[in-house]
């Protein structure tokens, strides 16, 4: 089985429901220059690439790295899973 691809770049409310937030705060993010953005016409699109890039430095800012998120995730399905 494939896993299915990721798409090349996301509208602001595609990228904020993949990240559980607001648009607002998506906005706010490519407002500060925190998140790139490109413009097609009138349509704001945010690549991938951006938003992956955003996502692991607030992990870092916060003290926090991919792996480890990743780490404490595993351990939370683990206990889930073993109730």
């Amino acid at each position: 089985m494939s896993t299915p691809a990721l798409p090349l770049a996301y509208t602001i409310r595609a990228c904020a429901a993949a990240v559980q937030c607001s648009e607002r705060t998506i906005r706010r993010a490519i407002a500060s220059g925190r998140l790139h953005s490109v413009r097609i016409g009138r349509a704001v699109r945010i690549p991938s690439w951006s938003l992956a890039q955003f996502l692991s430095s607030d992990l870092e800012a916060q003290g926090d790295t991919p792996s480890r998120s990743l780490e404490t995730a595993e351990v939370r399905e683990d206990a889930e899973v073993r109730q």
